[in-house]
């Protein structure tokens, strides 16, 4: 479980956010109080992914991490 007084206002990057477990730890953090930029390659997934949130709490990029 994630503590939200460890998360209140901090911002995380999550890559591989846009599915499996990136997704999950993403929701987690944004649950728990704090905000997340997320990455995939998946410009798609990350569209999804950003409709379920407000944008003070989301930010997405596409990108390969890898590269």
């Amino acid at each position: 479980m994630i503590s939200e007084t460890t998360l209140a206002s901090r911002t995380v990057i999550v890559t591989g956010a846009g599915q499996g477990i990136g997704e999950a730890v993403t929701e987690a953090i944004i649950e728990a109080g704090g905000n997340v930029l997320a990455a995939d390659i998946n410009a798609d997934a990350l569209a999804s992914l950003a409709t379920r949130f407000p944008r003070e709490k989301l930010a997405t990029t596409t990108g390969n991490v890898a590269d």
